[in-house]
């Protein structure tokens, strides 16, 4: 359930021109990514995402930084989705690129903004050992804005590449997580 609210904002930001509305169901574990490149230093072990009877999702417990990220801080979002169950292909369905997330962390209509209008650090760098609590937070309803059309329901997989400088050597980290799209 912790990765609930990742994969739903990567979703919503990804698949915003669509045509029915869906829920997003996962296996509740972000993994490493087929590449083996290292996991995104993200904890999220004491964070649970709620979802409320409104739709609205609540955020409350602990999220951590466990690495460093300074700008140009690099992000991409690809969804992948299962197109023929018998081979096992998945097909790139969607993929976006942020080239320094530092330079749009604040801007107001983007996936993130109801996440980091509840976090008291709101600027690059984020360093590792930082954390933010979140108190029963209310980050808004974001089912609204994802609606998809009906052919597109079934497995997915998104990636989160990150992409930063430690100690002048530049590093990129990659997530994955199964989800399933389902007509609500």
């Amino acid at each position: 359930m912790n990765v609930l609210l990742v994969a739903v904002l990567l979703a919503v930001c990804v698949l915003r021109s669509a045509k029915a509305v869906v829920t997003v169901t996962f296996d509740g574990e972000l993994k490493t990514c087929e590449s083996g490149k290292q996991r995104v230093g993200w904890d999220l072990s004491s964070l649970d995402i709620l979802m409320m009877d409104n739709e609205n999702i609540t955020l409350d417990g602990k999220f951590a930084f466990t690495a460093d990220y300074y700008s140009p801080l690099f992000a991409k979002v690809t969804l992948k989705r299962l197109v023929d169950k018998i081979s096992k292909t998945w097909a790139v369905m969607a993929v976006r690129v942020i080239p320094n997330f530092c330079d749009v962390v604040n801007f107001p209509n983007e996936m993130w903004s109801g996440v980091m209008s509840q976090m008291e650090h709101r600027s690059c760098p984020f360093l590792a050992g930082h954390s933010e609590t979140f108190d029963k937070a209310n980050i808004g309803n974001l089912a609204k804005s994802l609606k998809i059309s009906p052919q597109l329901l079934g497995p997915w997989k998104i990636f989160i590449e990150i992409g930063t400088k430690r100690g002048g050597v530049s590093v990129t980290e990659c997530t994955m997580a199964d989800l399933m799209l389902e007509d609500v």
